[in-house]
């Protein structure tokens, strides 16, 4: 029997008695041998501690030691010695680490345990039935409270005593467990594919009447007329309309169904809510009268219970009193707004909230579940059965949703077969034919080789849901969900949430991943829905240093509509929003909640949060490219069936002026490409080679299409591309709509984001006016969810820099539009895969790739960008000689320097620097060798910095050594030295862009160049002197350019150390894309730092050196050319010296 339908019958059984029957048993089982033979077992028998009465009297003793009765005392020989053995107490909920399992004959599971915070204490754990049944892994995390077993010396976990948590740092929401109680494959679908079962109007009635209900609450309402002045002023909101518009609800619909609630909510308040504490014993005359409320502790009061592996969200929390019990209780108060059915899951849900509320320092025995649509309550409570098979339904939801899957580096491993991971489905046609998962859960059961009943209702009703989809349909569905749950696999391994109830302040604040130590300051601030909460910085910072510099910390750490977890001293995320400002000393965010109701004199932490939304969200689109609509059938068949588009070979007379006036000024090249687009039937393709003008296209294209009164939809994979097109469309007087959070969005294009042009609509019909009115719409694509797209469609979607969105991300935007236009360059960056399994899979294809055939793809060649040298170099490396410059201009164009005699002048003893930065046509691409730089890099770290300094010394070379491969103090030196020499030629720093593979490289770039702003600054000759140099990763510098570029390539291997001969494939330095990006930014210089040595390993590093002649390549070597290492590093030095004073 299952653990929901167990729950469920000992639920029913509960409603009708008030005993609890602990003995019962979820499955037949054995009884199990009783130990001692009194009751010795329980959650408050502890190993008893030392004492100097003796154990055993005289004529024990002598017994002890009869070898033929040795069971007389029922005592274990063995049990005593591993009483000294095992130490750690699990009486209490505790955090484990599983050292050992050992399976019985008698159905039972050891586990040896050790304290997963210290390591330095263990127990036995002795489960049985129906815990058996989980799956246990050396080294897996659990959390445990059992029951002591005096007589055997071991911990116990049984029917009737104790539970055990798997991956408790997983948190399933409340919802989804008791989701699961009726379908576990559902619950599971529901969590992996949300946004598939769309919001329906019932849902959005329940939302409406909650809101309704907390806010008559919170305010203290009593009165009819208050109630209702209420709801109609939420009714008219801002907020309400957008509720209302995403669902397609009028604002008269939403009255007519709202409006029964008034005098609902009104009788709840009268009946059971009292405004002071009782005078005399509660005396309940009967049914519903039974509860009592006497005040409102909190609104969706936030619960993160890492012992539990559980979190939630409880409606209103309660002082209440219960069933004639005088005495006030805390109690959560679920409320539902459909049939009083009083059902398991319902329950089931309170059951969970009160779980968790007294391991967060609550003391609650019920909740309360309130019908409001008639008007009935009760109050809920759980036994002990009730309690533990909600527990065991958790860890089986989250069995399938958080374990790693299996065999992924072996050769057998299935992507269709090992990926889906998915429960039992359920044998009900009735239920399944109306569940809107129907569809997903065919699609998997199709290819998980489960052995079913050929009458299993499943299997007839997916022949039903999957009549519309084809075997390839199908196959793509579960490739492309597969990869997806490998890359979320690899993704989950980064989290730190966790670390937020298992790290301490000071630990997280030094990872970068927290800021504690504030506190409330001024009054709480509410506007609307949101409470806006100002934290200021306590005296010491959380690495015990002064707040002087508090603002550096601060920004460092924040960043506008960041989202971040509050959470107190005494207790993790009580609450979770975004951030609005960073000020000098303080932060200001928004929360749902008022958090100075109960904790105005904490002390408060703000850590980081890691979102799986994008899995989700590429999960959930997956699911709707396989409903049976119109627009994705169409999709499927390009998408998947790979259907190549038409193209009319004429374009209308009455557009023909003004295609003349917006291509005028374009190349050959880029109308057709235009043309193209315009006369497709599908879709199109537009293959932009570096620098060929691929935005400019974009541009030229929505005009046109603007001018044929067409609608567009302009998409990409981040905010800056679409704002990059959206600002370029500004001067051509193209009015146009900015989805997306104001906060994530280019300052200039503020005012026309959907928040700042809908601000005054009141009304679902007000919203829509506005919306309509915008005939050019820009997202990002994890932004396409958007409820105003759901309402229409567009002519056309043009996707920029499509060949680095994840190729089910772009489906989405897709969705909302006929035809759709790709753009990028299948040469350059790819989507970022974190799996190595997944990129080798096909995981990093994008849809451009896909579809990319001469058939459907234009091809723009003509470059406006780089110079004839880099030209040949990029043609030579990765073009295959396609790249072409668009004029003589752009051809021979080099770096000037405005003062050059000068420069030369003050320098003409360093040959080897004037050989860089010469302005020489044949110079444009200049390699320097910066030969072995890894011990002299260590020095250096070593010297400069202290406390890496002090970690060396207390033995901590490891880290410092790591450290050394991805960040290069010498070539730091050398490119702020070569930077230094073209500022004194007259070369304007916003030209210069330096750009390298690793984060940490590009972290102590800035610094150093941070440094020289600073001493410019301090010196009367140089204060006017702009750095505005650009420094930052390959994936930041792509679609942008410079004059200058230099590529610290930055690794230098240990020369003492054996070095593999063959770089790894997922390598950055291994990525031939990268390096195409990195080179092709630069217009007229391109110098290229690093020790070739060790980037020879590299094949696009030794493929470029080939390319690269003898007179452009510089090595520095002490004494040579001019060259001296103690030159450079005295501007470090004099730099860091100037900074200290």
């Amino acid at each position: 029997m299952s653990n929901s339908n167990a729950f469920k019958r000992n639920y029913s059984q509960h409603s009708n008695s008030d005993t609890e029957n602990d003995t019962e048993r979820i499955n037949v089982l054995q009884p199990r041998k009783k130990v001692c033979g009194a009751a010795e077992l329980g959650r408050n028998n502890t190993p008893d501690k030392l004492s100097d009465k003796p154990m055993f009297n005289e004529s024990e003793l002598d017994g002890l030691f009869d070898d033929d009765d040795d069971d007389t005392f029922g005592l274990d020989l063995q049990a005593l010695e591993d009483a000294e053995k095992f130490t750690l107490d699990l009486s209490e909920w505790r955090r484990c680490r599983i050292e050992s399992v050992l399976p019985h004959e008698n159905r039972t599971v050891t586990l040896i345990v050790s304290d997963k915070v210290t390591g330095a204490t263990k127990a036995k754990c002795v489960l049985e039935p129906p815990w058996t049944g989980l799956q246990f892994v050396v080294g897996a995390t659990v959390s445990i409270m059992a029951g002591f077993d005096r007589c055997a010396q071991v911990y116990r976990v049984s029917n009737q005593d104790g539970m055990i948590v798997t991956d408790p740092d997983y948190l399933v929401s409340g919802t989804s467990v008791v989701g699961a109680l009726y379908c576990q494959r559902r619950g599971v679908l529901q969590e992996r594919f949300r946004g598939v079962d769309k919001d329906s109007k019932l849902m959005m009635i329940g939302t409406i009447v909650h809101e309704l209900l907390q806010r008559t609450l919170r305010n203290k309402l009593t009165d009819m007329s208050d109630i209702v002045s209420l709801g109609k002023t939420y009714l008219a909101s801002n907020e309400m309309a957008h509720m209302l518009y995403g669902c397609s609800m009028t604002k008269a619909d939403a009255i007519k169904e709202i409006e029964p609630f008034y005098a609902k909510i009104h009788s709840f308040v009268t009946k059971h809510f009292a405004s002071q504490l009782p005078k005399k014993p509660f005396f309940p005359p009967s049914g519903d009268s039974q509860v009592q409320i006497h005040a409102v502790r909190d609104i969706e009061e936030n619960i993160w219970c890492h012992q539990l592996g559980l979190k939630g969200k409880i409606d209103v929390t309660v002082d209440a009193r219960c069933n004639s019990n005088q005495a006030l209780q805390v109690m959560p108060l679920e409320l539902k707004t459909g049939r009083a059915s009083f059902s398991a899951e319902h329950k089931g849900q309170l059951v969970l909230y009160e779980m968790m509320m007294n391991l967060v320092g609550h003391k609650v025995e019920n909740g309360i579940l309130l019908y409001l649509r008639e008007g009935k309550c009760a109050s809920v409570s759980g036994n002990r059965n009730i309690k533990r098979d909600l527990i065991m339904l958790r860890n089986e939801v989250a069995n399938f949703l958080s374990k790693s899957l299996p065999n992924v580096d072996s050769a057998d491993f299935d992507l269709a077969k090992d990926t889906l991971q998915l429960p039992e489905p359920l044998n009900n046609a009735h239920v399944c034919s109306r569940c809107p998962y129907a569809v997903i859960c065919t699609a998997h059961l199709q290819r998980e080789g489960r052995d079913l009943p050929a009458d299993h209702s499943i299997k007839l009703i997916a022949d039903e849901s999957l009549s519309h989809l084809s075997d390839r349909h199908i196959d793509y569905f579960i490739r492309w969900a597969g990869l997806t749950y490998l890359e979320d696999q690899e993704t989950r391994k980064s989290f730190k949430l966790k670390h937020i109830w298992t790290k301490s302040v000071e630990e997280r604040h030094k990872m970068g991943r927290a800021f504690g130590n504030l506190r409330l300051s001024g009054r709480v601030i509410c506007a609307t829905s949101e409470y806006y909460h100002n934290f200021s910085v306590d005296s010491l910072l959380p690495d015990g240093t002064q707040s002087q510099n508090a603002h550096e910390r601060l920004t460092s750490f924040f960043e506008s509509n960041q989202y971040l977890i509050c959470s107190t001293s005494k207790r993790v995320a009580v609450a979770a929003g975004r951030v609005i400002t960073v000020g000098k000393r303080d932060i200001t965010m928004s929360f749902e909640r008022d958090l100075s109701r109960h904790y105005a004199n904490e002390q408060f932490t703000l850590d980081r949060y890691e979102s799986n939304s994008s899995t989700t969200f590429n999960l959930t689109n997956l699911g709707v490219l396989l409903e049976n609509t119109e627009r994705s059938v169409a999709l499927r068949r390009i998408i998947v069936d790979r259907e190549k588009p038409r193209f009319a070979k004429t374009i209308s007379p009455d557009i023909v002026t003004a295609a003349k006036e917006i291509l005028g000024g374009l190349n050959k090249h880029q109308r057709v490409a235009i043309l193209s687009a315009v006369g497709t039937d599908s879709y199109c393709l537009f293959k932009g080679l570096p620098g060929t003008g691929k935005t400019q296209t974009v541009i030229a294209l929505i005009r046109l299409l603007v001018a044929m009164g067409k609608s567009v939809l302009i998409t990409s994979n981040t905010h800056s591309a679409v704002d990059n097109v959206l600002k370029r469309l500004q001067p051509h007087g193209i009015k146009f709509l900015r989805l997306g959070a104001s906060s994530r969005v280019d300052a200039a294009l503020a005012e026309f984001t959907d928040g700042s042009v809908t601000e005054k609509c009141s009304t679902p019909e007000e919203l829509a006016a506005v919306y309509d009115s915008y005939k050019i719409v820009g997202v990002t694509c994890l932004g396409a969810a958007h409820s105003m797209l759901v309402q229409r469609t567009f002519d056309y979607c043009i996707v920029d820099e499509a060949t680095q969105v994840f190729q089910s991300a772009v489906i989405r935007p897709l969705l909302y539009a006929d035809k759709f236009v790709l753009i990028g360059d299948p040469d350059q960056l790819p989507p970022v895969i974190r799996s190595h399994k997944a990129k080798d899979l096909g995981a990093d294809e994008s849809l451009f790739f896909r579809l990319d055939a001469p058939e459907s793809c234009c091809e723009l060649p003509t470059q406006y960008r780089m110079n004839k040298t880099i030209t040949a170099l990029a043609n030579d490396l990765s073009y295959r000689g396609k790249l072409m410059c668009a004029t003589e201009a752009v051809a021979s164009a080099t770096i000037k320097y405005a003062t050059a005699p000068a420069m030369q002048k003050k320098h003409k003893s360093e040959k080897w620097l004037l050989r860089v930065i010469a302005s020489q046509q044949e110079m444009s691409v200049v390699v320097i060798n910066t030969l072995n730089t890894y011990k002299t890099n260590l020095d250096h770290i070593v010297e400069s910095q202290r406390e890496l300094g002090q970690m060396l010394r207390q033995g901590a070379v490891e880290e410092v050594r790591r450290t050394a491969i991805y960040e290069n103090f010498c070539e730091a030196a050398v490119i702020l030295y070569t930077v230094m020499t073209m500022f004194e030629g007259g070369v304007d720093s916003s030209s210069i862009g330096i750009i390298a593979p690793f984060r940490a490289q590009v972290e102590l770039l800035r610094r150093q160049f941070q440094l020289l702003k600073k001493f410019y600054e301090s010196q009367k000759d140089t204060k006017d002197q702009a750095v505005d140099v650009e420094i930052n990763t390959v994936d930041q510098f792509q679609g942008r350019d410079k004059d200058v570029i230099f590529y610290s390539c930055t690794k230098s291997v240990d020369p003492d150390q054996p070095e593999n001969k063959k770089a790894s494939e997922y390598e950055v330095l291994e990525d031939h894309k990268r390096l195409t990006v990195a080179m092709t930014r630069a217009k007229q210089k391109l110098i290229i730092v690093g020790d070739t040595k060790s980037l020879d390993k590299y094949t696009p590093f030794r493929n470029l050196f080939k390319l690269i002649h003898p007179a452009t390549k510089v090595t520095l070597q002490d004494h040579a050319f001019g060259f001296e290492w103690s030159c450079v590093f005295n501007v470090l030095n004099a730099l860091q010296d100037c900074a200290d004073q």
